[in-house]
């Protein structure tokens, strides 16, 4: 059973996802969640505070997930295995949780205003260009390439299918093996073009 402030984070985070943060009020939000009003106060100290914790917390676990992973790699064929196990489970943590990325879409302004929460979202870029510029030491990737560049060249395809997945009939993102055969595919494309 989830506890009371968990619970508020979750429906905090589906509300904010389809009505934006001046969308909500704290009282539908805990009306949703069945507690008083207070409990926005005590847990989190004001709406917005409960807006970036809901950030937050959609986030902790592709970072854990990055930093986990992405270890230096040994060989191109590490590089390789490494990338599409993170890849995949980027993916599929995207998914589950495509209510982060539509509040990130729709409110980056205050997310932008979050010294805190900005520090967080670096948390994955920073964790995929360092694993970039290892493999460019080990003489896997290209060094004529950036690896900052790298990272969004390789990331903003994934948030953009999630972000649009209602609309684009084309792809069923909830199929697990639809999703590994876009990673593969992704991946065999950008190998062509950074692999040494």
């Amino acid at each position: 059973m989830q506890d009371t402030k968990s619970q508020i984070i979750e429906i905090a985070r589906d509300l904010f996802a389809e009505y934006g943060f001046d969308g909500v009020s704290v009282r539908a939000i805990c009306n949703k969640a069945g507690c008083n009003v207070s409990a926005i106060s005590y847990y989190f100290g004001s709406k917005e505070e409960l807006f970036h914790a809901t950030i937050i917390a959609g986030a902790e676990v592709k970072v854990k997930a990055a930093e986990s992973i992405l270890t230096p790699p040994e060989s191109t064929e590490d590089f390789k295995v490494k990338l599409k196990i993170f890849l995949n489970q980027f993916y599929d943590s995207s998914i589950e949780h495509t209510a982060t990325i539509r509040i990130i879409s729709r409110d980056m302004k205050i997310i932008k205003e979050n010294a805190n929460v900005q520090a967080y979202f670096q948390k994955i870029p920073e964790a995929m260009t360092n694993f970039f510029a290892l493999a460019q030491e080990q003489n896997i990737i290209r060094k004529d390439f950036n690896p900052r560049a790298l990272v969004d060249f390789i990331i903003s395809p994934y948030f953009m299918h999630v972000l649009f997945s209602d609309v684009n009939t084309d792809f069923d993102l909830k199929d697990p093996d639809f999703r590994q055969s876009l990673v593969d595919q992704h991946l065999e494309l950008l190998y062509k073009g950074f692999l040494v």
